[in-house]
């Protein structure tokens, strides 16, 4: 691991973890522009500047390591990284204002709202307006397509339904997901098994907070950890992770490991072959985030599998581009699919052939999906 990739972990552990500042070391020889962009791209960008202004405190001015990052050369770059922590935080805003006004809606028409990942995450952070977020992705209890009229009729919203298991809009420059199942059940023959759980654990175990001023349904811990699991682990082995859904792992953990019916939990991922896979990430969170130990459910360690799953998230091993176009989707899918094979041996109970042939037909069945 070369000093900038390591310095990023140590910021972000640091931005964490404050009472980890007074040890922390930077070594020579980072590349702090490689690191602005990195920190961007592994959705770290705001906790990485909470690090480094926790090291500014620590590490004398007239350390190397400081007094390049103070140098004028950086100053432009600079701004624009600690201003891309406060875009972060604007964000975040106008996601609480569009999450209330949209509960606001469905409740005058008798439809209840749970919001899954990113808010509801958040929360578990130690600057909850730190963790970026992106999509709201959101649950009716099964009234979604009713959801989804009203808004088309009373508020004259476009609705894409090119998607299996959500439907998409744009609410006030901000990208809905309107989920029908919170897995892609058609995409791995096992997810409905999967999906059943979910939505026995989202309906069983929901939670009721006052955000905006509007009542909004969250999940209660078993769901988040059996959704963030699978979840993350299907965008691993189909594409890739980061930084930041590690953390939304550590920091679910951190906050509610005592909520968490872990038998129920290491039952479901032994079933669904998710064990190996969330076992690296106890390890990761642990080895490099700070994360401490006894949050953790006992595991076994795989030191290689686990070197080789931080690299890639860190370092993709496949970084090709998709391309425009049916065909060559399907032929750059299938590319894909063969080079993170190794993936899906830790994320997916099915054959590699079998979820081959059964992602090439949910893709014909919904083209638009052909696009992630």
């Amino acid at each position: 691991m070369d000093a900038t990739t390591e310095a990023l972990l140590t910021l972000v552990k640091v931005g964490l973890f404050p009472s980890f500042a007074k040890d922390a070391t930077l070594s020579p020889g980072v590349n702090w522009e490689v690191l602005f962009e990195l920190s961007e791209k592994q959705g770290v960008c705001a906790i990485a500047v909470d690090g480094m202004q926790q090291l500014l405190k620590t590490i004398p001015k007239e350390h190397e390591i400081i007094s390049t990052f103070l140098s004028p050369s950086l100053q432009r770059r600079k701004l624009q990284w600690f201003g891309q922590a406060m875009v972060v935080e604007k964000i975040y805003e106008q996601h609480i204002k569009v999450m209330a006004e949209l509960a606001n809606f469905y409740r005058s028409h008798h439809i209840d709202m749970l919001v899954a990942k990113g808010y509801g995450l958040s929360l578990n952070y130690p600057r909850p307006n730190h963790r970026p977020l992106g999509d709201i992705d959101i649950w009716l209890f099964g009234q979604q397509k009713a959801g989804d009229s009203f808004l088309e009729k009373e508020k004259g919203v476009e609705i894409d339904k090119g998607h299996h298991h959500h439907t998409i809009f744009n609410y006030h420059d901000i990208t809905i997901e309107n989920y029908s199942d919170f897995l892609c059940v058609p995409g791995h023959r096992l997810n409905a098994e999967y999906e059943k759980i979910l939505k026995g654990l989202a309906t069983k175990e929901k939670l009721l907070k006052i955000v905006g001023g509007e009542d909004i349904y969250f999940p209660g811990p078993n769901f988040n950890a059996l959704f963030v699991l699978k979840h993350t682990a299907t965008h691993f082995a189909a594409t890739e992770m980061n930084l930041r859904q590690l953390i939304d792992w550590g920091t679910l953990l951190l906050c509610h490991s005592q909520d968490i019916d872990w038998q129920m939990v290491k039952e479901t991922a032994e079933r669904f072959n998710l064990t190996r896979f969330m076992n690296c990430q106890n390890a990761l969170c642990m080895d490099f985030l700070g994360f401490p130990k006894d949050i953790f459910p006992p595991f076994e360690r795989d030191f290689a599998l686990e070197k080789r799953v931080l690299h890639d998230i860190l370092s993709p091993e496949f970084r090709e581009e998709a391309p425009q176009g049916f065909i060559r989707g399907l032929a750059f899918k299938y590319k894909r699919w063969k080079a993170n094979a190794w993936k899906h041996k830790i994320t997916f109970r099915e054959s590699l052939v079998e979820t081959l042939f059964t992602q090439a037909f949910a893709h014909l069945q919904k083209p638009a999906s052909l696009k992630n």
